[in-house]
């Protein structure tokens, strides 16, 4: 009886690690699946800029992204938020930002190029959610970084809805913007100022 007990215990302990394991990455793949490029550029009504009409680059305007996050075991993103944790992968959701990163810079028409002089390097500061009222806030920070000119920079983005786990998405649209639009970068990518 004792040995059927234990193993019955054991078998429920294995179970809920791996549940657990699974909780905590799904959330980050959430978020990742949440960001639909075309989806979330119409509903912000976003026209970018052709880019590629103000290089100053001897050759097509282009940029290398290097996903310089390390960090694999989870931020939380609000454990007094909610009864329950919501932990992420920061590499695995810098890795989503990265891409939803690319889609901006090609639709203003500069090229994602692994062997681009231009490089910028992205990694997560910080994720998390905060209550406002009646609604939830997606807070994201990255850090940018030009290592050819170094260049280091936070960038910071809390947006409001009264949706779900999309107010992530809706903050890292925001985001991801703010670096595209940001002249400093533009600068860099289009070589019109320093080196």
């Amino acid at each position: 009886m004792k040995k059927t007990l234990l193993f019955l215990v054991t078998i429920s302990a294995v179970t809920m690690i791996a549940l657990m394991g699974c909780t905590r990455h799904n959330y980050t793949r959430d978020i990742v699946e949440k960001l639909q490029p075309v989806e979330l550029y119409e509903s912000f009504d976003v026209n970018p800029v052709n880019l590629k009409t103000l290089s100053k680059c001897p050759f097509p305007p282009s940029v290398k992204i290097v996903n310089a996050e390390t960090r694999e075991d989870g931020i939380d993103m609000r454990p007094d938020l909610f009864s329950l944790h919501y932990p992420i992968n920061p590499k695995e959701l810098t890795t989503g930002i990265i891409d939803y990163l690319k889609y901006g810079f090609k639709r203003s028409q500069i090229d994602i190029d692994e062997s681009s002089p231009k490089t910028i390097k992205i990694s997560l500061e910080d994720a998390k959610l905060e209550r406002g009222g009646w609604t939830l806030g997606g807070n994201v920070q990255l850090k940018v970084e030009i290592p050819e000119t170094r260049y280091v920079e936070l960038y910071s983005v809390i947006e409001y809805d009264i949706g779900d786990r999309k107010v992530m998405a809706y903050a890292i649209h925001k985001i991801s913007r703010q670096i595209i639009d940001d002249p400093n970068i533009q600068d860099y990518i289009l070589c019109r100022k320093g080196k």
